[in-house]
């Protein structure tokens, strides 16, 4: 039992919602091709949120597979560790305090760009809090939940895995994702 009480799933899955998630995975790969065209490098972040009680947040996508920390690009005029907090607003709903530090930039080649993404942790978050009955980005996300760091998902992402691993000293820091 992994996931607290709190986490986001969705009911039954709606011909609307469905559209939805289409349109999503749509408009990913749309931008993914463009993307690709530039030359200009990418920073995007993640957020490893962890609570006292050892639980951390994941979100759940429309348009890939698995569970992953939450994150997203940068916007115009916005700080690294700001846009990691927002992001992990945007996604799951739910409110972390302070950054408490950079985990690492990580190198993503293997998007079609120049990608690069950076991690930043933070321990302000509570568990037991319940979060909301849907994340504000509908067309993005599933779900969120909060998974105790023993009993992680066993559709977490690879680079999310590694990341909290690299986090708990189980595995030495990368520098590709």
């Amino acid at each position: 039992m992994g996931a607290r009480s709190a986490s986001l799933t969705r009911p039954a899955v709606r011909a609307d919602e469905e559209a939805m998630s289409f349109l999503a995975r749509s408009l990913m790969v749309a931008r993914r091709r463009l993307l690709s065209l530039s030359t200009v490098p990418r920073i995007g972040v993640r957020l490893l949120a962890v609570s006292p009680d050892e639980h951390v947040l994941l979100v759940k996508h429309t348009y890939v597979s698995g569970w992953h920390l939450p994150g997203g690009g940068l916007k115009t005029g916005e700080r690294a560790d700001e846009g990691a907090i927002r992001e992990a607003w945007e996604e799951s709903g739910h409110r972390v305090g302070a950054v408490d530090g950079l985990l690492g930039l990580y190198a993503n080649f293997g998007v079609g760009w120049s990608d690069h993404v950076a991690v930043y942790v933070s321990r302000d978050i509570t568990a037991d809090v319940d979060l909301p009955v849907r994340p504000p980005s509908r067309l993005e996300i599933a779900a969120a939940a909060m998974f105790n760091l023993d009993e992680l998902p066993p559709d977490i992402c690879g680079s999310s895995l590694r990341r909290i691993e690299e986090w708990r000293g189980r595995r030495p820091l990368a520098r590709d994702w």
